[in-house]
């Protein structure tokens, strides 16, 4: 990722971010913006480790598995029929002005998720549940890959890439 903009309570910033996956469980990031200075975390799959240019330095053991210390794993599980329990059709619904797909679903964990997707284009624009909720918008083609430009966590957090560059 290049060129990230965080957006809380109508103040924004932009930051260059950098993030690296090396296997799930082990990342590294970095965040660099004039307002917020430059934040690095590094993660093993057991520890994560916090270092920021403000003096915000953490060390913190992960009780979690490897997987859900990826931001995308909700949503990666529930792009995997194997994970699901159960999963229906639900039907289709204007959602904030335009008409969504909406399909339902209890994870292998036990866990309710709904995701949307576009009729046309077929890609996921919302998902909610396991991991809190998460908006897509702004696809393009990424090597043979469409990806989201566009992603909000929650009603807070909101990013803007600027580009992708896959297995660099």
């Amino acid at each position: 990722f290049r060129r990230v903009l965080f957006r809380s309570s109508g103040v924004q910033t932009g930051a260059d971010a950098h993030i690296w996956r090396i296997r799930p469980g082990k990342t590294a990031t970095t965040l660099y913006s004039p307002a917020m200075g430059e934040v690095r975390t590094i993660t093993d799959g057991q520890k994560m480790i916090l270092e920021t240019s403000y003096g915000m330095d953490e060390d913190q053991t992960l009780t979690r598995s490897d997987a859900d210390e990826e931001i995308f794993d909700p949503v990666l599980k529930a792009t995997d029929a194997a994970n699901f329990k159960s999963l229906k059709y639900d039907g289709s619904y204007p959602v904030d002005g335009r008409q969504v797909e909406v399909v339902s679903g209890t994870l292998d964990n036990g866990f309710q998720v709904a995701m949307s997707f576009d009729p046309t284009s077929k890609l996921l624009v919302s998902y909610v549940g396991f991991g809190g909720s998460f908006t897509f918008g702004d696809y393009r083609k990424v090597d043979d890959f469409m990806l989201p430009f566009e992603m909000k966590l929650g009603a807070l957090i909101r990013y803007k890439f600027t580009a992708f560059t896959p297995n660099a």
